[in-house]
């Protein structure tokens, strides 16, 4: 099976409803409707890519997992995670001026007024990003 990146949102919301089929999360992903799944799923990769600096649909195709020496990177699953923390936390559904529907949580705009909006947790481990982060002040 072709991985997530470089498929139509139709296959990506089959691949994520696979990815929960065997989650413990399961019945809430279940409850959430396709549309509000589309839209979290396209958010998230949004969200996943700006994590990174680089667009993850032109960078990977159905050859690049497992990548050597990185057998825990996933950002397919991160892109799940962070969908499923979207919906969890979401406040609102609204239209952007490009027309594209966003979900943006309370969580998700405080953390865009104070400097940054995390991953979900979940989502940071499989993109290998478990750091502590010191700050001095």
């Amino acid at each position: 099976m072709a991985i997530y990146f470089g498929q139509d949102i139709a296959t990506k919301l089959t691949q994520a409803d696979a990815y929960f089929d065997m989650h413990i999360l399961k019945h809430d992903w279940a409850k959430v409707t396709d549309g509000d799944k589309q839209i979290a799923l396209q958010q998230a990769e949004r969200e996943v890519d700006l994590y990174l600096g680089m667009d993850l649909e032109e960078s990977y195709d159905e050859t690049s997992f497992p990548i050597t020496g990185i057998s825990n990177f996933r950002p397919d699953y991160a892109i799940f995670e962070h969908a499923y923390f979207l919906l969890d936390n979401t406040a609102r559904t609204e239209a952007s001026s490009d027309g594209v529907k966003r979900i943006e949580s309370e969580d998700y705009q405080k953390e865009e007024r104070t400097g940054g909006v995390p991953l979900a947790p979940q989502a940071q481990r499989y993109l290998r990003m478990n750091r502590l982060q010191i700050c001095r002040g």
